[in-house]
């Protein structure tokens, strides 16, 4: 579980053309941030601007992936003791804030949690526990990445409820933070360790898809009819442990298989 700096301050913005602008200043930084921990400091300097003095982001990665076994959670703002208890007795497990963002699409405020799911026991003494240590409110986003990617990003203040923000605001915070998510996603397939093997023929479809051709001209480079280089594609992402072809090609980039500047990707 990473922290961050709190001691530096990013000025509150009010005015809401100031805060278009730098919801497009933080979504240009997330795409030109080349470590995990930079991106991170983005997102808490982003959240300052608006007030924020909480923050927190799970990331899980989907089944059969080779990370699989990890949430990934950054906090900034959260007590050290309420962190460390987090972390030692893994409460993500029974953590109801960020367990109905696996599939909600919505988000929601910390403190409605109650009334829109059915809590056990435990879950109910986690919150009374939660609320000891903090008195504040704030808000639950989900965001959604490739190959099941989802994560969880909570927003708040420690004392007192974020301001009720209208729905412009509200939607653009939620495209933020999904560019996040994405941006993570990507550094985490660029990073994965290879543990799959492709033979030739699935490597030059696999240079192929990457330089954006249609499987109708991957036919031709490859001298089979489209059915038999489906059935490759499918193979490649079995074997690569995704579900779709950008995280083919971004973990093909982090295997080094692949030249990122030629990438559709890169493109895009």
């Amino acid at each position: 579980m990473n922290g961050a700096d709190e001691n530096t301050v990013s000025p509150l913005i009010r005015d809401s053309a100031a805060r278009e602008q730098a919801a497009h200043d933080a979504h240009e930084a997330f795409f030109n941030a080349e470590t995990h921990d930079a991106l991170w400091d983005e997102l808490v300097e982003y959240a300052k601007t608006l007030g924020a003095d909480l923050l927190s982001y799970h990331h899980h990665a989907p089944d059969f992936s080779p990370d699989d076994q990890n949430v990934s959670i950054n906090v900034y703002g959260f007590p050290e003791g309420w962190v460390a208890r987090y972390e030692r007795e893994s409460l993500h497990k029974i953590d109801p804030i960020t367990q109905i963002f696996s599939y909600r699409v919505r988000p929601v405020r910390w403190s409605q949690i109650e009334k829109l799911v059915p809590l056990t026991p435990e879950q109910t003494q986690y919150l009374e526990d939660l609320h000891q240590w903090l008195r504040g409110d704030g808000l639950g986003f989900p965001t959604f990445g490739p190959s099941g990617r989802y994560g969880y990003v909570g927003i708040g203040r420690k004392n007192q409820s974020l301001e009720d923000w209208d729905p412009l605001t509200t939607n653009r915070l939620h495209w933020v933070l999904e560019c996040f998510h994405l941006r993570w996603c990507e550094l985490v397939l660029l990073n994965l360790p290879q543990d799959f093997q492709l033979d030739e023929r699935e490597l030059n479809v696999l240079k192929s898809m990457a330089i954006g051709m249609s499987d109708e001209i991957i036919c031709g480079v490859v001298g089979a009819q489209v059915e038999s280089v489906q059935r490759t594609i499918r193979a490649i992402l079995k074997k690569m442990g995704v579900s779709d072809r950008p995280s083919a090609i971004l973990r093909g980039i982090g295997a080094g298989l692949l030249d990122a500047d030629t990438s559709v990707l890169r493109r895009v």
